[in-house]
């Protein structure tokens, strides 16, 4: 199959170009991934559970709104 050379180039600057978007996007994920793990989480640390009782639990109260 005969093809012309602008069509030859046409299609390796096409393949260079999906090349480098693919490394791009490569390259700025890592550096997203790398931010979210810098971030720090502080203060301290609770140990322990929660025990909830009874007694500490409430139903909430609301009223009914009336639809118009």
């Amino acid at each position: 199959m005969y093809q012309e050379k602008g069509s030859q180039a046409m299609f390796l600057r096409f393949i260079l170009l999906v090349i480098i978007g693919y490394f791009g996007y490569r390259f700025l994920k890592s550096i997203i991934k790398n931010e979210i793990r810098k971030s720090e989480i502080k203060g301290r640390q609770k140990n322990g559970s929660i025990n909830f009782n009874n007694e500490d639990i409430e139903d909430a109260k609301y009223e009914d709104i009336d639809e118009e």
